[in-house]
């Protein structure tokens, strides 16, 4: 699977290493600190985890958000008794079957589409694009199929084809009778990240104060694509968006080269490895510098540019985001609080909530597999340590168990 080139419609706009430039550009893009919503509005951030075949029970919490917050806001301008406050959804981060979902989300939030129940399914399920996707559009039978093995080389153990005709699907959704008036219940736009694992890496370098000029050399592999969604169906003029996201357009459609990034993206997210073919992903170098930025204790952000040229189109194979990092909290925290930044966290000032959206709890310790010394104990214990650390997050545990939070 080809990527799409963005180059031509998002010009890189590399950092200034030297000079003020440099401050005021990564302050202008990320704050330290996110300024406070209204007194009436209370803003949410959506982390939607991998789930693999489950993403099926994401995809039916995400109608049922839909549905509730349609006719919440279309309820309340008429009954005194519910709450007059503003919910603001800032940002979706998704990874593998999260990811598709919310780029699902992306697609049909300009459009009407009926909700689905156990009743209405056989009449809704085609008009709605979380059920058309996931009940509709997947089915082990197609996944099976040998046809693909006529090309070569093979991809993957599954037939993955199938899986390109749905993410075209998604990319064409268009609901019954497109929202005049935005969903005041999204951010306009709001940002959409979904994980990958990047098998080419991204290349850093900490050197050393020594006469040699040696350095050491590190790979990153955990990464994610950023989009700036657009909500309104009306082609207005939308704020700008930080240069390492994806501007889609207000129309949604397979021959604009953005969307189908997004596609592909999604794709790449749910790749999961050996199973499902991998995606060729591209976009400019100097996204990198623009994303990761490490502040120290003190007052000003400092950023580690990577070994890539600014002005390079970097390209690399991807494969499910969820082996690198399944529960993409930190990527909608920080949009919701900042760099540096924490939210309010008590109950009587917080201002801002992350809701995370994960069909699997993992066994207890006791469940966990248990190497005894030999060869082949240790061989299958390796992988599920490696892919535990990786989410592993202590920050998060504590939070988690505070009381105060």
């Amino acid at each position: 699977m080809l990527g799409y080139h963005t180059t031509e419609a998002r010009t890189p706009r590399p950092i200034e290493r030297n000079g003020n430039n440099c401050l005021k550009d990564l302050q202008h893009w990320f704050p330290d600190a996110r300024k406070e919503p209204k007194d009436d509005t209370f803003e949410i951030g959506l982390v939607l985890a991998g789930a693999v075949s489950a993403g099926s029970y994401t995809a039916g919490v995400m109608d049922f958000l839909f549905e509730a917050l349609d006719q919440w806001y279309a309820l309340r301008k008429d009954d005194c008794s519910l709450p007059k406050h503003n919910v603001v959804l800032r940002v979706i981060s998704g990874a593998s079957a999260g990811g598709i979902n919310g780029a699902i989300a992306a697609a049909a939030c300009r459009y009407r589409f009926p909700p689905v129940t156990c009743e209405n399914a056989n009449e809704n399920g085609s008009k709605n694009p979380f059920f058309k996707t996931w009940i509709k559009g997947i089915d082990i039978s197609r996944l099976l199929d040998t046809s693909d093995l006529n090309t070569r080389p093979v991809r993957s153990m599954l037939n993955s084809q199938c899986l390109d005709e749905l993410a075209k699907n998604i990319v064409e959704f268009g609901g019954s009778r497109p929202h005049r008036s935005e969903r005041k219940w999204f951010a306009d736009p709001f940002k959409l990240l979904l994980t990958v694992t990047n098998l080419r890496g991204v290349p850093y370098q900490v050197r050393f104060s020594s006469s040699t000029g040696l350095g050491h050399e590190m790979v990153m592999h955990r990464d994610h694509m950023g989009f700036s969604v657009p909500v309104s169906c009306d082609p207005i003029q939308s704020p700008q968006a930080p240069p390492d996201l994806v501007p889609l357009s207000h129309r949604n459609n397979t021959k604009d080269p953005a969307w189908m990034l997004l596609a592909t993206t999604a794709l790449a997210s749910g790749a999961f490895p050996v199973a499902l073919a991998a995606r060729i992903l591209s976009r400019p170098g100097s996204d990198y510098e623009y994303r990761y930025i490490f502040p120290y204790a003190g007052t000003e952000p400092v950023y580690s540019p990577p070994r890539i040229e600014s002005d390079e189109s970097y390209s690399f194979a991807a494969v499910d985001g969820g082996a690198m990092n399944n529960e993409p909290f930190e990527l909608a925290h920080r949009e919701l609080a900042g760099l540096k930044a924490r939210n309010p966290r008590s109950g009587d000032t917080a201002c801002r909530a992350i809701i995370m959206v994960d069909p699997f709890t993992d066994g207890s310790q006791k469940e966990l597999y248990q190497a005894d010394g030999s060869l082949w104990s240790t061989v299958l214990a390796l992988f599920p340590a490696l892919v535990a650390q990786t989410r592993f997050k202590q920050i998060d545990l504590t939070l988690a168990e505070a009381e105060d939070v």
